[in-house]
């Protein structure tokens, strides 16, 4: 019976990262289009990334979702949302001369705005999370990304500083940043659990 269930829930976990998967390489391919459709594929990765979080929390969770993990998701999808909308329309504005002079400087910045908004929505999240265990995952995960941040600008700058690697833009630590944390959280829980 046990083996049953964990069976399930084994397929259960594979279906939603298939799902999650499926629909941010559709919303890359909607996005692919150009033009209006960047925003809807931009939006729809936001959307994909927000249900996979959303479901996989209410479906593995043995909680229901609490009201600082509920604020921090209405926060971060707004924030990331808002970045997907200013990063694509300041490209647009770019692609088409429009960001000469001092007007150019508050169109490069906008997209870094809403990056802020979303570094903020981490801090509320652990100023208001009271549960210890949540606190310690976020606070672990948060080192790790930073870990792995540090270590991948360090290494690819001496390579680039070589000439033995491409010239990377700075914003690309906030990504690498995200996709570390995001990795090590489960595995973080996991250890406890």
């Amino acid at each position: 019976m046990t083996s049953e269930r964990g069976e399930f829930r084994a397929l259960k976990k594979l279906l939603l990262f298939a799902g999650f998967i499926g629909g941010i390489l559709l919303s890359v391919r909607i996005g692919a289009l150009g033009g209006v459709w960047s925003f809807v594929g931009g939006l729809g990765t936001v959307a994909a990334s927000l249900v996979f979080a959303y479901a996989s929390y209410r479906l593995f969770a043995r909680e229901p979702l609490r009201p600082p993990i509920r604020r921090y998701l209405l926060r971060f999808g707004v924030s990331m949302s808002a970045y997907v909308v200013l990063l694509i329309g300041a490209t647009m504005l770019h692609r088409h001369g429009l960001t000469a002079g001092p007007l150019g400087y508050l169109i490069a910045l906008a997209p870094a705005l809403a990056i802020l908004g979303t570094i903020a929505s981490m801090g509320f999240y652990l100023a208001e999370e009271t549960d210890e265990f949540h606190r310690e995952v976020l606070i672990q995960s948060l080192l790790w990304g930073i870990a792995v941040t540090l270590g991948a600008a360090s290494v690819w700058g001496f390579l680039e500083t070589f000439g033995k690697a491409p010239h990377a833009p700075a914003w690309a630590v906030v990504p690498i940043f995200a996709v570390a944390m995001g990795l090590s959280q489960p595995l973080i829980a996991r250890r406890y659990c």
